[in-house]
């Protein structure tokens, strides 16, 4: 059928006719899960068939962008997004769609775009336009290869960023992006948040007026793109998440300022790794909850994200 993806991975997935109820097609799979409020089971099951499409975050030269993508006979969708509130300024703010295969990198010029899905780019829009003043220290706590900082670099005034990861080849992978993209105010730690007297023993003095926290997860929101992590997940799995993404959220927070805003994110659509962490971090950290949502790409073919903010 057309939009289903050939992938040896998915065999157990697809073997189970579209027209069976979404509790019999759970069994199948292996193990019972509870999804997040806002997350049918049915259209998130069906979004695990398909294909998802390819984003991009267009900084600079959005004229240019269009045309180099249409001299290649690609016509791009263009999402226009909504105004993120005073604190993001006149940034250039376009996010495009296209057909999974693109070899943009190709085209388009370096620093001109970011790849980066849909789901991701909400999250960070969520972010800015629930922020009352602009932060001058934020610190990403697990930050990958940085496509969120990098966002929050192209639309926020400027300032100081402290970017960890447990992983030093992938910091590695963050500097040369930034570097790329000519974004400066920044430095790198290696160390594991999970470990909290590894964190009092290197974490600079000082407090952060914005914590960024994008846990470890299932990454059960972009099985539909990875799906070996779909074939391989064990249910026993979700309790070994909840645990990790507790205790780095959790000491995280002990470094953020009075005042300050602390947002938790996952590309998970479990209400364990993501309802249920938020309501525990509520009830011991004093820190007060003031939005919560789960990002659904489905429609989009995109991904899946969730994002709970609290104040501090």
């Amino acid at each position: 059928r057309e939009g289903v993806v050939e992938n040896t991975f998915l065999k157990k997935a697809l073997e189970v006719p579209e027209t069976m109820a979404s509790s019999s097609f759970i069994s199948c799979m292996g193990f019972p899960v509870t999804l997040s409020e806002g997350m049918e089971r049915e259209r998130w099951l069906l979004s695990l068939r398909r294909q998802p499409l390819l984003f991009i975050r267009v900084r600079k030269n959005e004229r240019q962008v269009k045309q180099a993508l249409e001299l290649h006979n690609i016509k791009p969708e263009i999402m226009l997004v909504s105004d993120m509130g005073k604190l993001a300024g006149q940034c250039t703010d376009i996010c495009m769609r296209l057909n999974t295969g693109v070899k943009v990198e190709k085209i388009l010029d370096d620093e001109d775009y970011v790849v980066q899905d849909w789901a991701s780019q909400e999250s960070m829009r969520i972010l800015i336009q629930n922020l009352d003043h602009a932060p001058g220290n934020i610190w990403d706590v697990c930050s990958g290869a940085g496509g969120k900082s990098i966002f929050l670099k192209d639309h926020l005034p400027p300032f100081r960023l402290l970017a960890t990861d447990i992983r030093e080849s992938i910091l590695h992978n963050f500097r040369g992006r930034l570097r790329r993209y000519g974004l400066y105010g920044y430095r790198t730690m290696t160390f594991n948040v999970a470990d909290g007297q590894m964190l009092q023993d290197k974490m600079p003095e000082g407090y952060f007026d914005l914590i960024l926290c994008d846990v470890p997860c299932s990454g059960s929101g972009t099985w539909a793109r990875t799906p070996e992590r779909f074939y391989f997940f064990k249910e026993n799995d979700l309790e070994k998440f909840k645990a990790l993404q507790y205790t780095i959220a959790f000491n995280a927070q002990k470094f953020l300022k009075p005042g300050g805003s602390f947002a938790y994110v996952t590309c998970s659509v479990f209400r364990s790794e993501n309802e249920e962490v938020v309501r525990r971090l509520e009830e011991h950290t004093g820190m007060h909850l003031i939005y919560q949502q789960l990002i659904d790409g489905t429609e989009l073919k995109a991904d899946c994200m969730f994002i709970a903010l609290f104040s501090k």
